[in-house]
């Protein structure tokens, strides 16, 4: 038992008894309900660190044990989680966590419920990913005289952990994993113990140290995944040697010079092979074009229900039998299918995202466009010049190709459909529209953004604005999302003026695709219609800094040899805003993209 560890949860303990009337904060940039008894996230760091850290399946199950307030549960369903299950002991947690999920607007996919562990679970009920925010300071008081508050604190004996880890395993689906929120002030060793016991393997996935009111403290993102031979140790067998959670080794030295950096890399015996490897699996664009090929094709459709043989498969989608199984082997050994026997395929998880009827479908996501792949052939000119690809190789910009190729104008167009319906819950639920009347989007396309906000807010009113040719499909599918009569269909150029007067206007995935001066002259049409209350939101993909990987990184290249434009860094936004009389006021993330709010420079004249 950690005497600091009692000491700074007692102090944490404390500072909640100040909670005593039902309050307000902020986290994450939203606004949460917080219930007096209940753990409040904005009292600790680690809270907005799980949130960041935890790993949400993207159209899969989601347990998040010990709730609290729920705001890793909507988080969660936020970050495009189909199904979410939050649990808490605690029936003023539980309480908790419905309030916000109302608040949030996510409670068409998470579901609360109160019970201790796993006790209000089914043994259907199945998560790829069950995260527990864990109790992780050990106390000598017994579990049945501590208040629903200190079990959120202290786990005598470790009973609660134990209990956790004997009952996981029967909720994880295949390649589930158990993610546990730790810290240097719980009990390391008794963790590692248990695990070992009862059929887990586990690995540091993140660490931290801050400066905490009540002290200095290492908050553990734990991940553990059941051991090959997962059955937990039967009761009175002898115990395993207990494990130690320590931290991975430190680094060699770092090398005095690039040549000596080389020179190391080849001494490290598999590394050579291993980098290969890699390597040229990055360079590969066979499993790029033949996974688009299948999606196109609608083999996964043919196989959402069961398992079918190849001929089966060939014959429904059309396909050639011997040449369709070489493209499923090939995904198979990239865990998009499985080949459950011998020339007989089903879908894995992954794969599954590829079905038309799957709620986070992106089979029209993965189009397959012969002009783009065209001008990525020509990838060296952009590099080179600086320049788009696509008008040396197709003799006319991306837009005016689409223009004369009308096939391939609507693969583009279900893509972006696509792409939009994918990214909509997260960036629909991650800003506050409560205060505005109207929304204008400005290259709004055929309205589907438009329309699920109008849905999601029924206050809202709305103006799709873009070419004649893009609009022309808008009231179909406003009329089909029953927003119809709160929407206005304007046609114009955004490089000239926009409808005046709104309240909020959005250039979704728009200012991406220019390079610096043509979008300065979308934002200043924009501008030029905005009154001195009105809200600008761009919401565009955010480049972070440092070597980690994003998903902006890549796109920002697509943008390059496509169009000629540009994925951008917050100073990139900022002096961007700033050159057209706007300030940017505040950045929401979410992923993948962000929304980068700006309102009018008051003490300055429009450019």
């Amino acid at each position: 038992m950690s005497t600091s560890g009692v000491k700074s949860a007692a102090e944490l303990l404390r500072r909640h008894g100040d909670i005593v009337e039902p309050g307000r904060f902020e986290l994450l940039g939203r606004t949460w309900d917080v219930l007096p008894g209940v753990y409040a996230p904005n009292l600790t760091h680690s809270a907005a660190l799980y949130a960041e850290w935890v790993p949400y399946p993207l159209g899969g199950r989601f347990c998040d044990l010990g709730c609290g307030t729920g705001y890793i549960a909507v988080t969660a369903a936020q970050r495009g989680c189909a199904r979410v299950t939050a649990s808490d002991v605690s029936p003023e947690a539980a309480e908790n966590t419905r309030l916000n999920v109302a608040r949030h607007d996510v409670a068409d996919r998470v579901e609360v419920r109160c019970g201790d562990m796993f006790e209000p679970f089914a043994e259907e009920d199945r998560y790829d990913v069950i995260f527990w925010n864990s109790n992780f300071v050990e106390a000598p008081s017994r579990p049945d005289t501590q208040s629903p508050l200190e079990r959120a604190f202290f786990d005598p004996g470790y009973a609660a952990h134990e209990a956790c880890l004997r009952a996981a395993h029967e909720h994880l689906a295949p390649n589930g994993r158990l993610l546990l929120g730790f810290s240097d002030l719980g009990d390391s060793e008794r963790l590692a113990d248990l695990a070992k016991r009862y059929g887990w393997t586990w690995q540091p996935a993140r660490s931290v140290t801050v400066d905490a009111p009540e002290g200095t403290i290492q908050y553990q993102l734990i991940d553990l995944a059941p051991a090959r031979s997962s059955r937990p140790r039967r009761a009175g067998a002898p115990a395993a040697a207990p494990a130690l959670l320590v931290a991975p080794s430190p680094p060699p030295p770092a090398p005095e010079s690039p040549r000596e950096e080389r020179k190391a890399a080849v001494q490290r015996p598999s590394a050579p092979v291993v980098d290969l490897v890699a390597l040229l699996e990055l360079a590969d664009f066979f499993v790029p074009l033949t996974l688009r090929a299948v999606a196109a094709l609608g083999v996964a459709d043919a196989m959402a229900d069961a398992a079918r043989s190849v001929e089966d498969l060939a014959a429904t989608t059309s396909t050639h039998a011997p040449s369709l199984y070489r493209a499923l082997r090939a995904l198979a050994s990239k865990g998009v299918v499985r080949e459950v026997r011998p020339g007989t395929f089903a879908l894995a998880p992954m794969g599954e995202l590829l079905r038309s009827d799957h709620p986070l479908s992106v089979r029209t996501a993965c189009a397959m466009l012969p002009g783009d792949i065209m001008a990525w052939s020509q990838v060296e000119h952009s590099l080179r010049t600086g320049d788009s690809a696509f008008p040396l190789v197709h003799g006319r910009s991306y837009w005016d190709y689409l223009s004369e190729h009308p096939e391939e104008a609507e693969r583009f167009d279900r893509s972006m459909e696509s792409f939009t319906r994918l990214a909509s819950p997260t960036v629909l639920g991650r800003y506050d529209w409560a205060s505005a009347q109207t929304v204008v989007d400005v290259g709004g396309g055929n309205g589907t953004f438009l329309g699920e906000l109008l849905v999601r807010h029924r206050h809202l009113r709305g103006v799709v604005f873009d070419q004649p040719h893009v609009v022309a499909g808008a009231h179909d599918v406003l009329e089909d999302a029953g927003v119809a009569d709160r929407c206005h269909i304007e046609a114009g150029n955004f490089f000239q003026e926009v409808p005046e007067g709104h309240d909020i206007y959005v250039l979704k995935l728009i200012l991406h695709d220019w390079e610096d001066d043509r979008a300065r002259d979308i934002l200043r049409a924009v501008r030029r219609a905005m009154r001195p209350g009105s809200r600008l939101l761009v919401i565009d993909a955010l480049i972070p800094d440092g070597d980690g990987p994003d998903p902006g990184k890549l796109v920002d290249l697509q943008m390059l040899v496509l169009f000629g434009g540009r994925e951008r860094t917050r100073a990139n936004f900022d002096q961007l805003l700033a050159s057209v009389g706007l300030r940017l006021a505040r950045v929401v993330p979410t992923k993948p993209l962000s929304i980068i709010e700006a309102v009018p420079r008051t003490e300055s004249r429009i450019p």
